[in-house]
């Protein structure tokens, strides 16, 4: 959870204006605040949470065990929201209509479900380009309805 704080922090959504000296000794003493405000799941992170396990059964089998998670933690700061999927999410054998699933899942639950402006799907914590290309970073919403919402999601 703490490269949620760092991402959140470089994007601005997380402002340290509190911290009288900005010099890492300063920054360091407040982390432990921050992973605790950022570790709190609120009742919209949690029901997003559960809608995308539901929504991802279908990728039981061979891969993943029926008790494994496939989302690892979802975040609503602010007009944004970061999901981040277990890495093996990627290992789907490639394909861009499974990628453009999983993307387009994402987007549809997130902008359903909460007043967000933009979504990001991270893997691992991570920033990742999926196998096929896409890049599902500060996808907006007026983008997802534009596009994604027709062209990617599996009815």
């Amino acid at each position: 959870m703490p490269k949620f704080i760092l991402m959140f922090i470089t994007m601005g959504l997380i402002s340290l204006p509190s911290i009288p000296n900005t010099t890492p000794q300063a920054i360091s003493s407040k982390i432990p605040e921050l992973i605790t405000q950022v570790n709190q799941v609120t009742e919209e992170e949690q029901f997003i949470h559960d809608t995308l396990e539901e929504e991802f059964k279908i990728f039981r089998g061979s891969t993943w065990s029926v008790s494994e998670d496939k989302v690892l933690g979802v975040k609503h700061i602010g007009d944004y929201v970061t999901v981040d999927l277990d890495s093996q999410m990627t290992n789907y054998g490639g394909g861009t209509a499974i990628e453009n699933f999983i993307g387009g899942v994402v987007m549809d639950v997130v902008f359903s479900n909460t007043d967000a402006e933009e979504v990001s799907i991270t893997v691992a914590g991570e920033v990742t380009i999926f196998p096929e290309g896409s890049d599902f970073q500060n996808i907006t919403r007026l983008a997802f309805e534009r596009y994604y919402k027709e062209n990617y999601r599996v009815e």
